[in-house]
């Protein structure tokens, strides 16, 4: 359990930290968090999700019209983040 907790924390916070790199991600609460973490997104979350799905990835869930609701577990790998958040650079172009 302790591993896995591990994981989840330091993966949560590795997609934090490589979505807040995309310009327009920004988080909505500053607080401490374990796995999972809202950001306000540049374009409607609903459409980004919609989009994502295209690339047979499954995004955050969708908040309010511009915030989303993110997770990471310790079932994600490093590179499933990459292709998320690469596709999300591509979908924000």
């Amino acid at each position: 359990l302790r591993e896995a907790a591990s994981l989840s924390f330091n993966k949560a916070h590795y997609l934090k930290d490589e979505l807040l790199k995309i310009k327009g991600f920004s988080l909505l609460y500053n607080g401490e968090f374990f796995n999972e973490f809202v950001t306000k997104t540049p374009i409607n979350s609903a459409e980004l999700s919609k989009t994502l799905i295209k690339y047979d990835i499954l995004s955050g869930l969708p908040l309010e019209e511009d915030t989303m609701l993110w997770c990471a577990t310790e079932m994600n790998s490093k590179s499933q983040i990459d292709e998320l958040v690469a596709a999300i650079k591509e979908v924000c172009a």
